[in-house]
C-alpha cells in the first residue's frame, strides 16, 4: 500500500510539473536563461538539442549550434544575413569554416536540402579582392565543400540558409520559443 501511495504521489507530481511546463534547460521549446559553464559543456554531445537548435561542433570552450531547419524560402545573400539575425539573439549566418563543419555533420543535424536541384548554402564569408562586392562563399550540400578551391556564387542568387549560434563557456544563454 505504501508503494502504491508513493507511486501515485510521484505520478501526480510528474503530471503537475508537466502541466506547468517545467522542462529540462536543454529543451528547444523552453524559454531559458542560464550560464554555460565547463561542467555543462563537458556533458554536451554533438547531435544534442540545446539552446534552440542542435549541436554540430564542440570546441574546447564553445559549442556551435545549428537551427533545426532551413530558413525558407531561399534567399539572396543580404536577405540571408538579415533573416538569421531576425531569428533571435545570437543567430548568425555561418562563416565558410563553420559551414564546412556543418556540412561534415549534416546527417546528425538533418533537414538539409541536399537532394534537390539547388543544394547551395550561403556562408557569411566573402572572397578576397574586388569580387567580394558581387560574390559570397558557399558550400554545395550535395557535393560537399571544394577541397582545393573557393566556391562562390553571385549574392543575388536565392540559395539555402541555415542559421547557427556560437556559444562560449561563461556566456549567459537565453533563447525563446
Amino acid at each position: 500500500m505504501k508503494k502504491l501511495k508513493l507511486f501515485l504521489t510521484l505520478l501526480i507530481l510528474t503530471v503537475g510539473l508537466t502541466i506547468v511546463g517545467c522542462e529540462s534547460p536543454t529543451s528547444i521549446n523552453d524559454p531559458q536563461e542560464f550560464l554555460l559553464n565547463d561542467a555543462i559543456l563537458k556533458k554536451l554531445v554533438i547531435g544534442q538539442f540545446f539552446a534552440g537548435g542542435k549541436i554540430f561542433f564542440k570546441g574546447q570552450n564553445f559549442v556551435l549550434i545549428a537551427d533545426i531547419s532551413d530558413l525558407v524560402p531561399q534567399k539572396n545573400w543580404t536577405d540571408a544575413k538579415i533573416a538569421c539575425r531576425e531569428k533571435g539573439k545570437g543567430w548568425i549566418l555561418p562563416d565558410i569554416e563553420q559551414l564546412k563543419l556543418l556540412y561534415k555533420n549534416k546527417s546528425i543535424v538533418g533537414n538539409f536540402a541536399d537532394n534537390v536541384i539547388w543544394s547551395i548554402y550561403w556562408s557569411s564569408s566573402l572572397p578576397d579582392g574586388p569580387d567580394s562586392v558581387w560574390w559570397a562563399q558557399i558550400v554545395d550540400f550535395e557535393r560537399g565543400p571544394s577541397p582545393d578551391a573557393i566556391s562562390v556564387t553571385a549574392k543575388i542568387i536565392p540559395s539555402n540558409v541555415r542559421a547557427i549560434k556560437k556559444i562560449f563557456i561563461n556566456y549567459k544563454i537565453s533563447y525563446d520559443k
